[in-house]
């Protein structure tokens, strides 16, 4: 797979199926290619010193992503 089709594969996008709460965890995990749990695990960790912000830029990716078409690797908004 070419590299050009490979980063349109991997939008950054919510993935509500995989996600708990709006999907933004999931969704960057996927992305990165990591497994959710870690990167959640991560926010938590940051959201203990700096919660305010670590809410913040929740509620704006949550905005502000793309939400992943269930069963289909293209987004819509």
């Amino acid at each position: 797979m070419s590299q050009q089709l490979q980063r349109i594969r991997n939008k950054l996008t919510l993935d509500k199926s995989g996600g708990w709460i709006g999907g933004v965890c999931a969704g960057i995990a996927r992305y990165f290619n990591i497994e959710p749990i870690y990167l959640r695990g991560g926010v938590v960790i940051v959201g203990v010193f700096f919660p305010k912000t670590v809410i913040v830029a929740y509620i704006l990716l949550w905005l502000l992503l793309y939400q992943r078409k269930r069963g289909s690797d293209e987004a819509r908004r």
